[in-house]
């Protein structure tokens, strides 16, 4: 999604992609992420989110890993770093997918 996303939008992406974030991008260039415990900091923070967009409240300049990296290698960032997800960019910084902790263990990496 774009920056000026709105995040109850962003959060319908985010259900319906079942990875528990959404990857917040400018014409497919890696900008940040929004994730499930994101949301919940931001629901503790602020009464009203109708207003809210995807950049007032992603994280900026987010961990990833790039696509010729082996699986152990963003098993290793995920340990690192305390991360259920980090998405996959080419070596343009440009988005090419995600992997979460579930994929992960689906392919019996961890």
């Amino acid at each position: 999604v774009s920056t000026d996303t709105k995040l109850l939008d962003a959060l319908l992406v985010m259900s319906q992609k079942k990875l528990g974030m959404v990857l917040i991008t400018d014409n497919s260039t890696l900008l940040g992420i929004f994730t499930d415990g994101d949301l919940r900091r931001v629901l503790e923070a602020h009464s009203d989110i109708q207003s809210l967009t995807i950049g007032d409240v992603m994280t900026a300049n987010c961990k990833s890993i790039s696509a010729d990296k082996p699986a152990v290698v963003a098993v290793q960032i995920m340990d690192e770093f305390n991360l259920n997800s980090l998405p996959v960019v080419d070596n343009d910084n440009q988005v090419v997918g995600a992997i979460n902790t579930h994929t992960l263990m689906q392919a019996k990496i961890i």
